[in-house]
């Protein structure tokens, strides 16, 4: 989701505080969006808490394609581009030593950082967030809030019950153990047509994606000649 308006100005717009209250990872520029292939600033986390104000922080990071060597070679070799029809002798010095660094494996080094450092200089982050933790929610089922509200096992496990951009979260609960042991947890989920883009298909896909392991989040580089 990209915006061509400052940061302020959508703030300011309403358009932040028009997101319901379902959970959104936006790509949002701190200073405004650039145009391809100006991505290098694509959203920093010092933008996304600005932006991002109103809402209640889940979890921010830094994704593998978004480290800080991406950001850098991204932003050299523009610099070679736009200053390719120089000809001058610093200039030509400037040149070799940009591509010598950008030879250099960037990715690789990027493992050195933790994920604060990351998350920190990186151009490119996410925010993982929620407006009004405690509205009713799209992506919550309203039989299992009321469910986390009574039992205070389901909340000493999964304390945030609107995080669910983690390895266990409720849904997962509820689709795992909540389901089999709760008869209003499965007939809720028993009673939900599931939405097929191009019309009916077989539960093919649905079978070999359920059974897919979960895995949890986990900060990691992408290195060089992988």
């Amino acid at each position: 989701m990209r915006f061509t308006k400052s940061m302020y100005e959508v703030s300011e717009s309403g358009l932040v505080n028009s997101i319901p209250s379902w959970k959104r990872f936006l790509s949002l520029s701190e200073q405004g969006v650039r145009r391809p292939p100006f991505d290098y600033f694509n959203a920093s986390h010092q933008g996304m808490a600005q932006v991002f104000a109103p809402f209640t922080l889940l979890s921010a990071g830094v994704e593998p394609f978004q480290m800080p060597a991406f950001a850098l070679r991204a932003m050299l070799n523009t610099y070679l581009v736009l200053l390719g029809h120089v000809d001058d002798p610093a200039v030509d010095r400037l040149r070799a030593s940009i591509r010598d660094l950008c030879d250099q494996p960037l990715g690789t080094i990027d493992g050195f950082l933790n994920e604060d450092a990351a998350l920190f200089i990186a151009a490119g982050t996410y925010y993982f967030g929620v407006k009004l933790p405690l509205s009713p929610s799209r992506v919550i089922p309203p039989i299992l809030v009321s469910l986390w509200e009574r039992r205070a096992d389901l909340r000493a496990r999964l304390p945030t019950i609107n995080n669910v951009g983690t390895g266990e979260n409720i849904l997962l609960w509820a689709r795992n153990e909540g389901r089999p042991q709760v008869d209003a947890i499965a007939a809720h989920f028993d009673g939900i047509v599931p939405f097929r883009k191009r019309g009916q298909r077989d539960d093919h896909g649905q079978e070999v994606f359920d059974e897919l392991p979960v895995v949890q989040p986990r900060f990691q580089n992408i290195q060089d000649g992988i």
